[in-house]
């Protein structure tokens, strides 16, 4: 169902790190290099978890798709951020693993969040109209729909709208 996915701010912890995916993914991992909450050299973290180092979860996930393990690396700026990119290529089904390193970053990034929490996708639906975001984003992320259920909405609407919030997403990247 999913063709990618992009742990921002995290990395696997240890015991999702020995599961097998079912199918290769592209991922877009992002860390910060000064986080205490999800240590980028792994080990305990936030919530109890016991975390992966943002190497390891990458080289894991790529190995689990049979990626060339042999790393580019290229530097990069966010706004203010030096942001240094690891990419393993040659994975299943042509997927790639990327992970960011942000040099002074913490647990955040600089990010353009519309959602709240509570919300329903009619709710985000509204006030995607209402902000007008820009169309030249290089990531977005969806995470709704558990608030629809919560509030007892007819699983319909949940469908017709998820697929509307997905085309826009899409619309938001390219």
């Amino acid at each position: 169902m999913f063709k990618g996915i992009a742990p921002l701010i995290s990395q696997q912890t240890v015991t999702i790190g020995g599961l097998v995916p079912a199918q290769a993914v592209s991922v877009f991992q992002v860390n910060g290099a000064n986080d205490e909450l999800v240590p980028l050299d792994g080990g305990a973290g936030v919530a109890n978890s016991n975390f992966m180092s943002a190497q390891a979860s990458a080289a894991n996930w790529a190995s689990s798709f049979n990626c060339d393990m042999t790393t580019s690396s290229r530097a990069q700026t966010w706004g203010e951020q030096t942001v240094e990119e690891l990419t393993f290529t040659g994975c299943l089904n042509n997927k790639k693993v990327r992970y960011f390193i942000v040099e002074d970053g913490e647990h955040s990034i600089d990010l353009k969040v519309i959602a709240k929490t509570g919300w329903t996708t009619s709710d985000l639906l509204g006030a995607i109209e209402a902000e007008d975001p820009a169309t030249d984003f290089d990531l977005v992320t969806l995470l709704i729909g558990v608030n629809n259920q919560f509030q007892s909405r007819p699983f319909e609407v949940y469908e017709t709208e998820f697929i509307e919030l997905v085309d826009k997403a899409i619309s938001f990247v390219g």
